[in-house]
């Protein structure tokens, strides 16, 4: 056998389920301080039954429930099972695994299970007994249990090796029967006594030993009764228990499948957080690629213009030229034609041509200079020409790229105009932004101060409530206290009025007589009179048998009621007739007797009754005295004659000399005790039905108060969650406005 696994639930640190699987070999756990390595051996401790808190490091057991923290609500049961091995066959159980759990509300409820059926601790220990896995055994061994065994008393050792030995089992079962061995001889020596004294008083006679074991019988039958309604009661608790327990599981369900949806969502909101994120960087990105292409496409743009600008200026140039050639070839016509004409008058002019040639050739002379000057000039009007169309070239290339200029000025300024508005109103968003940022971090702190309040307020309402549902249990033990005692003293109550109203104990004439219910018959006269508290006894003792004596009115109803006891052979009664009885004369000595050293009172002083009675009383009791104790009364009846003294204790010193002492083995058949039993037991049944009132009064103000502190609790739980919400949103939003304003910071430094 050896331990196969421990499952854990709301077990000081462990809140939420774990289970801790143990394999064959040794299993070292290992950890920081305070990690909870300790709780794990608390928890196997407090399965196996532990009752003290001391021994699991805590002052009340309640505390071992998981208590909460600021983020995580407390829990409301702590559970621990451990699973044994039992394939060997070690524990008497016919189960090859066996789950042993304790289970323990808030309310103080504890239940123990072994493989998921309820049971009771007595049932556990009996099952791991001889085993060495008990609490007491050797299977825990803490820090200091070893020094503590060895150096502790001889007995404490011998009990570690009686369970080493597997004999506590065995000397468990000799307690027990011999605690019921106990009780059954205690039992047995109290029914010895009942029996002694029903036999002294009644004979034993066969009517009223029928009666008692009818009332025997009807006592175990009403506690039959009791017992089966108790038992309904809890069959109906439990089913009850069964029901809430059913909804409590639903609403955890409830809570796990709605924490379940909230951490999806969470999750999705990051995603899509993320995502944003994203954009917004491949948005920035785009943005930035728009701008560098709009700047290149201007400059395309401006050579786009340059290049045309060229090429209108190349076709001006063309068209000159062609113009040029046209007037040349024009020329060069006109001078083909003066050579005709020239040709005709040759003949004409030849004389003239000799006259003339010589002219000419000094004329040609002069016209090779001026043509050479010409040539020179016109080569220098070429040059000067290009030069002009060049610079006319240059002008127009310059015009055009002033006029590129011009219009990208024209642009860039535009532009200008737009970045400096877009600053502008990048500006004024940052500003927006800020001023949102400190408003909702303001409000962020104001949530997170509210929560945190409301947190504390709720920490404090558990604990009013925990207080008020701690006195509210204790006030319901005491009530249930209060219940039974009221019970057991109105079954004690009814049980004498019951031998009162059925005459037990007295004589079976007497009964007999007044069940019959005879006219002219008054009462008997321990029924007349009532003694004072204290003097029961004495009176009872100083009466004797005349407690049983039958007042009636006269000596004709005397004489009618024995007739009538004669005719039904009912038993023998001795009548006190109102009309005839005489009074019992004074005593000498009773005027001396008050002022004697041990005299206490005068019997009939001590009695009440009627005056009606007073004949009667005055025959029976006056010349009883009370003295303090045997030794005044016996120094009294030499110093006094003429008196039966008698004392509390109810010893009895007779004139003669006679004297009687002891004490009933059973008081309960004592008539006077009983009738005054009767009248405490009244008073004491009434007082305690006004404690049990006033309980319940108190039981319904904790009810109230923790259903009070319940709903103020629910919703300061439902304001901590919208808190928590808002919040959560503020965080969400500030978020988002701090990445926007990180953007626009960005944007505005583009």
């Amino acid at each position: 056998m050896y331990l196969k696994r421990v499952e854990l639930q709301g077990f000081k640190s462990f809140a939420d389920p774990i289970t801790i699987d143990f394999k064959d070999g040794v299993t070292c756990i290992i950890g920081p301080n305070g990690s909870g390595k300790s709780n794990i051996s608390d928890a196997m401790r407090w399965a196996l039954g532990e009752q003290s808190a001391k021994m699991l490091r805590g002052g009340r057991m309640e505390e071992i429930i998981f208590a909460g923290t600021e983020s995580r609500r407390p829990k409301g049961m702590a559970e621990v099972t451990l699973v044994l091995d039992n394939s060997t066959g070690i524990l008497p159980i016919d189960y090859s695994e066996v789950a042993i759990r304790r289970r323990l509300f808030r309310s103080g409820e504890s239940e123990y299970f072994i493989n998921n059926n309820q049971c009771r601790l007595r049932d556990v220990k009996e099952l791991i007994m001889d085993t060495g896995i008990g609490v007491d055994g050797y299977s825990f061994i803490g820090q200091g249990r070893v020094d503590k065994i060895v150096s502790d008393k001889p007995e404490t050792r011998r009990e570690v090796f009686e369970e080493a030995a597997g004999i506590i089992k065995y000397k468990g079962r000799k307690a027990e029967a011999q605690r019921k061995l106990d009780s059954a001889q205690t039992g047995l020596d109290r029914v010895g006594d009942i029996i002694a004294d029903i036999e002294s008083r009644i004979g034993g006679l066969k009517e009223e030993s029928e009666k008692a074991k009818e009332h025997v019988g009807l006592s175990e039958r009403y506690r039959e009764l009791e017992i089966n309604i108790t038992l309904k009661n809890i069959e109906s608790l439990q089913e009850k228990n069964k029901e809430l327990k059913a909804q409590y599981d639903e609403a955890a369900a409830k809570i796990e499948e709605r924490r379940c949806s909230r951490s999806a969502v969470d999750e999705e909101l990051s995603s899509l957080r993320r995502r944003d994120g994203e954009l917004e960087l491949s948005a920035t990105d785009i943005r930035e690629r728009v701008a560098y292409n709009t700047t290149r496409a201007l400059s395309l743009r401006s050579d786009a213009l340059l290049s045309t600008e060229k090429r209108r200026t190349a076709e001006r140039d063309e068209g000159r030229l062609k113009a040029e050639i046209e007037a040349l070839e024009s020329k060069k016509a006109e001078a083909e034609e003066s050579s005709r004409l020239f040709g005709g008058a040759d003949v004409e002019s030849a004389a003239k041509l000799s006259e003339l040639k010589s002219e000419l050739d000094e004329r040609l002379a002069l016209a090779r200079t001026a043509a050479a000057e010409t040539a020179a000039a016109t080569a220098a009007i070429e040059e000067r020409r290009s030069e002009v169309f060049d610079l006319s070239r240059e002008r127009s290339i310059k015009e055009t790229e002033l006029a590129n200029n011009l219009e990208l000025s024209s642009n860039f300024d535009e532009w200008k105009r737009r970045i400096e508005a877009d600053i502008e109103s990048v500006a004024g968003e940052i500003s927006g932004l800020e001023s949102s940022l400190a408003e909702i971090s303001a409000g962020k702190e104001a949530f997170e101060r509210e929560v945190s309040a409301l947190t504390e307020h709720r920490r404090s309402l558990r604990g009013s409530y925990e207080d008020a549902d701690r006195r509210m249990s204790e006030t319901r033990r005491e009530l249930e206290r209060l219940r039974i005692e009221t019970e057991q003293l109105t079954a004690r109550r009814k049980t004498i009025e019951e031998m009162e109203s059925n005459y037990e104990g007295y004589n079976a004439g007497v009964g007999a007589l007044m069940k019959a219910g005879l006219s002219g018959v008054i009462g008997v006269v321990a029924e007349l009179i009532d003694a004072a508290p204290g003097y029961e006894t004495a009176i009872e003792t100083a009466l004797g048998p005349a407690l049983q004596y039958v007042v009636c009115v006269d000596d004709a109803s005397a004489k009618k009621s024995i007739a009538w006891l004669k005719e039904n052979r009912a038993g023998r009664v001795t009548f006190l007739p109102l009309a005839s009885i005489a009074s019992r004369a004074g005593k000498a000595g009773a005027k001396t007797l008050p002022s004697s050293e041990g005299f206490d009172a005068f019997a009939i002083e001590r009695v009440t009754y009627d005056s009606r009675y007073e004949k009667v009383m005055s025959y029976l009791l006056g010349g009883v005295a009370i003295a303090r104790d045997i030794g005044s009364a016996v120094a009294l009846s030499k110093s006094i004659g003429g008196f039966r003294f008698v004392t509390k204790e109810g010893d009895v010193v007779n004139p003669s000399g006679l004297i009687t002492g002891g004490a009933y083995r059973n008081k309960t058949a004592n008539l006077l005790e009983r009738r005054a039993e009767i009248g405490t037991l009244s008073k004491r049944t009434n007082r305690l039905a006004e404690e049990h009132a006033a309980k319940a009064k108190e039981v319904d103000h904790f009810a109230e108060e923790g259903a009070r502190y319940l709903g103020e609790l629910q919703r300061t739980d439902e304001l901590v969650r919208e808190k928590e919400a808002e919040l959560a949103g503020a965080v969400g939003e500030l978020n988002l406005i701090a990445s926007r304003l990180s953007e626009r910071l960005e944007r505005r430094e583009r």
